[in-house]
């Protein structure tokens, strides 16, 4: 399987690709500001990770978005999902306090193949400051918020199409492999 990992310039990324390495797919790391957009066509999934930037100041993230969202399944990471999010119509807002390095408890809302063979609840690593506002426009549907209530995870309802506000590849995210090996595996 062919992974295109679109990097958002953050120091994460390199730690989703040894990830999706591990679970067996081929990956070719290309930054935001570099991706050719038609060569895109050739891969089986994307996977959108995470970065410093708000989705519109991302290189051709929303590009490729736009060009590729009915084509492939694609994951969207923190900015990756912000983006997704933006996309479909949604609403970003800035939090009160910052999360860099903090771990919060997640709690699945609705079943869903992204988080199969994941506890109900789990524990995740944030790095965020903004995140997608609720109630989230049609078509996404909420299968996962922090204990804090911010929204977590999201899947659209008839496209292979899923975000994590949290990274799956953080240390304090126990679940992650699994939760990437789902996405691998859909």
């Amino acid at each position: 399987m062919n992974v295109l990992l679109l990097d958002n310039f953050d120091s994460f990324t390199f730690n989703l690709y040894h990830y999706c390495e591990e679970l067996g797919a081929k990956v070719d790391v290309i930054r935001n500001t570099e991706v050719d957009l038609a060569s895109v066509a050739q891969y089986d999934k994307i996977i959108l990770s995470p970065g410093p930037h708000l989705p519109k100041d991302a290189g051709k993230l929303m590009e490729l978005i736009a060009m590729y969202y009915d084509k492939k399944p694609i994951l969207g990471v923190c900015l990756g999902m912000q983006a997704l999010g933006e996309f479909f119509g949604g609403e970003l807002y800035n939090l009160d306090k910052v999360n860099h390095g903090v771990e919060d408890q997640c709690v699945q809302i609705m079943p869903n193949q992204l988080f199969k063979d994941v506890p109900e609840e789990f524990k995740v690593g944030l790095y965020h400051s903004w995140a997608v506002q609720r109630p989230l426009p049609k078509g996404l549907n909420i299968t996962a918020l922090s204990q804090s209530d911010v929204l977590m995870a999201f899947e659209h309802e008839s496209l292979p199409i899923y975000g994590v506000q949290f990274h799956p590849e953080s240390v304090m995210t126990p679940e992650g492999k699994i939760i990437m090996k789902n996405f691998l595996n859909l």
